[in-house]
């Protein structure tokens, strides 16, 4: 707390600071994607990410597709497991492996933000210490 009562965030920035910043991050990230997009588009004539990935890892486009889902969904709720539920619930256990790795892979780049702010994160992603923090 400053003086005004106010609380800082760990870097020592004003919350609204550190929320403008990360909005930025975000909005170059779907500029950058949207373009990467597009040009997939204009090449193959199909605008999916997994069409582009699928292509340059040599999987099969459905399957890529699957993975993103699956990941997109374990980065917003910041739940692997239940992400690795959801995929056995829709594509079978058959490739569970490979869903398992991409869930972990999702969920420590997801950091510690996510889609429901009273989620505590009790232990960091990337130490092993105790944080005991909300999600933001």
């Amino acid at each position: 707390m400053n003086e005004e009562g106010e609380g800082h965030s760990v870097q020592g920035e004003k919350p609204q600071q550190s929320i403008v910043k990360e909005t930025k991050r975000i909005a170059v990230g779907t500029v950058i994607m949207l373009v990467v997009m597009l040009a997939v588009y204009a090449v193959l004539g199909k605008f999916t990410v997994g069409v582009l990935l699928g292509g340059l890892l040599g999987i099969p486009t459905g399957f890529a597709a699957a993975l993103g889902l699956v990941c997109v969904f374990c980065g917003a709720v910041n739940c692997p497991i239940a992400s690795m539920v959801l995929s056995i619930e829709l594509f079978g256990a058959g490739q569970l492996v490979y869903f398992a790795l991409a869930c972990g892979v999702a969920y420590m780049l997801s950091g510690y933000f996510g889609l429901y702010s009273s989620q505590k994160i009790m232990y960091s992603k990337l130490k092993a210490e105790f944080i005991n923090i909300h999600a933001k």
